[in-house]
């Protein structure tokens, strides 16, 4: 009987310690999952509501939850050097050796400065051109200057540091706002490119 009771003890003090190093493995795996989570946020791309294609590796970043449904959006020619593109309630003009990029379920679309191909109908997910317009139907609220471009009133800004610079531009336009930024970088980035295209932009902003 004695046996017995010791038997008892010592199997119920093992199942506890291996209780105990089980939650303590457990709690380990859980913590490291959140620092791998947080390490592939610290992308300056991860917050962009923006476009990639279908056939590309799956980004990590998320895309606007604000962002209009697209619907009969089209690019058509306009004058020599320029395609014009049709939204919903509002249209622009981009140069004609440029590419643009749609996105499948949102107005949110990119512009490549680099390339004359345009991708359609693409997920939303992350940049992979350096020109990103985000189309809402929430006001923005963004800091920087006031200018006004065209008929547009427009906050400007950029952000730089050694190696990477973002220009953005606010707009607010008859009940939609357009987030629209130009990412520079040398290192070849995805979502970025090797020059400033400004002075492009704001042409386009012009003919918003």
């Amino acid at each position: 009987m004695e046996i017995t009771k010791k038997t008892i003890i010592i199997a119920v003090v093992s199942v506890i310690i291996v209780a105990v190093i089980l939650s303590g493995v457990f709690y380990l795996l859980k913590n490291s999952k959140q620092i791998v989570s947080g390490s592939k946020n610290t992308n300056p791309l991860a917050r962009l509501g923006v476009i990639t294609s279908n056939t590309s590796p799956t980004p990590t970043s998320t895309a606007q939850n604000n962002s209009l449904p697209v619907t009969n959006n089209q690019t058509n020619q306009g004058s020599t050097n320029t395609k014009t593109y049709q939204g919903i309630n509002f249209t622009f003009q981009y140069p004609q050796k440029w590419g643009i990029l749609t996105c499948s379920d949102s107005q949110n679309l990119e512009l490549d400065p680099y390339n004359s191909n345009d991708l359609r109908n693409y997920s939303c997910d992350r940049a992979i051109k350096p020109i990103t317009i985000i189309v809402s139907n929430s006001a923005l609220s963004c800091a920087g200057e006031t200018v006004k471009i065209g008929n547009n009133t427009v906050i400007r800004s950029k952000t730089e540091t050694a190696n990477w610079l973002k220009n953005r531009w606010c707009i607010n336009k008859n009940g939609l706002s357009f987030d629209v930024t130009n990412r520079v970088n040398g290192q070849g980035i995805t979502g970025t490119g090797k020059d400033d295209f400004s002075s492009d932009i704001e042409t386009i902003i012009k003919s918003l």
